[in-house]
């Protein structure tokens, strides 16, 4: 099995041993994701979870691009909360992302 490590440009990943994405057989597997602005390292949105999550999006979507691949093809993602009253769509999902257009096919 061919194994590709997947670094997005201008990511950077520090001296442990990690990778935002793995694409193996076709598939891309990606590292979880936080909040963190690629650029200048600093956590993105405190206390607005609209803002985290654009941002845990945007992310992630740099990992699927830089792969070859891209958000139409996401099949699964979980999302941790510290509250679970913060579970809304409005805040779960930016505005801009529509879960209908994400298709495993």
């Amino acid at each position: 099995m061919s194994k590709e490590q997947i670094i997005p440009p201008g990511r950077k990943v520090g001296a442990l041993p990690y990778s935002p994405g793995i694409k193996a057989n076709g598939m891309v597997y990606t590292a979880g994701q936080v909040s963190q602005d690629p650029a200048t390292g600093e956590l993105v949105g405190k206390g607005d979870m609209r803002a985290q999550t654009r941002q845990v999006i945007a992310n992630l979507q740099q990992v699927l691009e830089a792969a070859g691949s891209d958000l139409s093809k996401l099949v699964k993602t979980t999302v941790f909360l510290q509250d679970l009253g913060d579970l809304t769509p409005e805040a779960v999902l930016p505005h801009g992302i529509n879960t209908n257009s994400i298709n495993p096919d």
